[in-house]
C-alpha cells in the first residue's frame, strides 16, 4: 500500500519509542493450531509496528487529521498575525489532504468531517481555517473508540480487505504512538487474548490503548558529584535512590547492573501517566529541570542526565530508552543538508544569532 509521501517524514521521530530489544509474541504451535488467522495477523501486525527492527517506514505516522487540524488551529493564529506562517500552513494543509485520502475507513462514515477536512485543506483564509479547524475538533468522533468499531468491522471480513484492515490497525498505532506506547505495551495486549477470536485480540489491544494514568515509580541515572544533587534535590519531590527503591524484578535488577558498572547518583520519584513510556518523559523532565538550573548558574555541564529510564507500576518494570537516535532505527534522509540549511534561518531567529 502505498504511503503518503508528506507525511513520512513525520513517521516514528516521537521520543519514547520502542525499547532496545525486541519483545514479539509469537503464538505457540499448539496456539496456532486452534487460532483464527484473522486473530493472528492482528496480533503479530499490531506487534510489529512498534518492534525496534521495524523500519521507519513502516512505522505508524504520527500525524492523522485530528493532530494535523490541531496544528493548524496554532499556525493559523501565528498566521493571523504574522505573514511569514503562512507558508508552513501550506505545508501542513498538503499533509492533511494525504492524510485524509488514507482514512477513508471512518471518514467514508461521516461526510461531514470529510466535507470540513476539504474545506480545510483547500482555504486560504487564516480567520476562515481557525473557525473550520474548531467546528473539527468538537464535531469530529472520538478516534481511538472509532478506530477499534471500524477494525472490528473490517476484521470481520478477513482475508478479503486484508489491505484495508491494515490501514485501520496502522491509524490506531498512531494514536498509541502519541500515547507513549511501547513495544511491551503491545507484546502484552495480545499475549493473553483468545487467538481463536480476532474480536477478542481487537478488545484486548483496545483495552491496552484505553488504560488509565496511574502511579510509578520512576528511577533515572544523574552524573555528578553526590553532595552537589544531594544539597539541589532539597526543594523538590526527587531524591536519591536506595537499595530498596528498586523492585525485586528482573528488568529492575538488570538496570541496577547497568547503573552499577556505569556509575552516577540514581534519583526516584514518583509520577503519574498512562504508560510506562510517559512516565518515563516525565521523570526526565522532572531531572532535567534541576540539571538545568544548575548548570546555567555554573555556566559549565556540572550535572548530566542519562535518558534511560526504569519505569515501574505495581504490576511490571521496564526500561525506557528515550536516546533520540535509539528511538527509532530512522534511515538518514537524503536531502538532509538542504533541509537543514533551510531550517537554519529560523533556528537563528529563535535563538539569536
Amino acid at each position: 500500500m502505498a504511503r503518503p509521501v508528506v507525511a513520512c517524514r513525520r513517521r516514528g521521530q516521537l521520543a519514547g519509542g520502542p525499547s532496545s530489544r525486541s519483545t514479539m509474541h509469537f503464538p505457540t504451535n499448539d496456539v496456532l493450531r486452534s487460532a483464527n488467522k484473522a486473530s493472528v495477523l492482528i496480533a503479530l501486525a499490531w506487534q510489529e509496528m512498534f518492534d525496534r527492527n521495524t523500519p521507519d517506514s513502516h512505522r505508524p505516522s504520527l500525524f492523522d487529521t485530528h493532530f494535523l487540524v490541531a496544528e493548524m488551529a496554532e499556525l493559523t493564529t501565528l498566521a493571523d498575525r504574522d505573514r511569514r506562517w503562512r507558508r508552513h500552513v501550506k505545508l501542513v494543509q498538503q499533509e492533511l489532504q494525504e492524510a485524509a485520502s488514507f482514512e477513508s475507513h471512518w471518514l467514508d462514515d461521516d461526510r461531514w468531517c470529510s466535507d470540513l477536512l476539504k474545506r480545510l485543506h483547500t482555504s486560504d483564509t487564516p480567520s476562515e481555517l481557525s473557525h473550520l479547524a474548531s467546528v473539527f475538533t468538537t464535531t469530529a468522533p472520538t478516534p481511538v473508540p472509532t478506530l477499534l468499531h471500524a477494525l472490528q468491522r473490517n476484521a470481520a471480513q478477513l482475508p478479503k480487505n486484508k489491505r484495508r484492515t491494515l490501514a485501520v490497525l496502522t491509524h490506531l498505532g498512531t494514536h498509541a504512538t502519541r500515547r507513549g506506547y511501547l513495544a511491551e505495551d503491545a507484546t502484552e495486549a495480545v499475549r493473553g487474548a483468545a487467538f481463536s477470536n480476532v474480536h477478542a485480540v481487537i478488545d484486548a489491544i483496545g483495552a491496552s490503548l484505553q488504560t488509565q494514568r496511574r502511579p510509578f515509580s520512576c528511577i533515572v541515572r544523574l552524573h555528578g558529584l553526590e553532595p552537589t544533587v544531594q544539597s539541589l534535590l532539597a526543594s523538590s519531590k526527587v531524591r536519591i535512590a536506595s537499595q530498596r527503591d528498586f523492585p525485586r524484578n528482573e528488568a529492575a535488577q538488570a538496570f541496577k547492573v547497568h547503573h552499577d558498572n556505569d556509575g552516577g547518583v540514581p534519583l526516584t520519584m514518583q509520577v503519574c501517566a498512562a504508560t510506562h513510556g510517559r512516565a518515563a518523559e516525565e521523570a526526565l523532565r522532572q531531572c532535567r529541570r534541576i540539571v538545568a538550573a544548575l548548570n546555567f548558574h555554573e555556566r559549565s555541564a556540572a550535572l548530566r542526565v542519562a535518558p534511560v529510564v526504569l519505569a515501574s507500576d505495581a504490576c511490571s518494570s521496564r526500561t525506557v530508552d528515550l536516546r533520540t537516535e535509539h528511538s527509532v532505527p530512522a534511515r538518514p534522509r537524503p536531502n538532509a543538508t538542504s533541509m537543514a540549511r533551510g531550517t537554519l534561518p529560523y533556528c537563528c531567529r529563535f535563538f539569536g544569532s
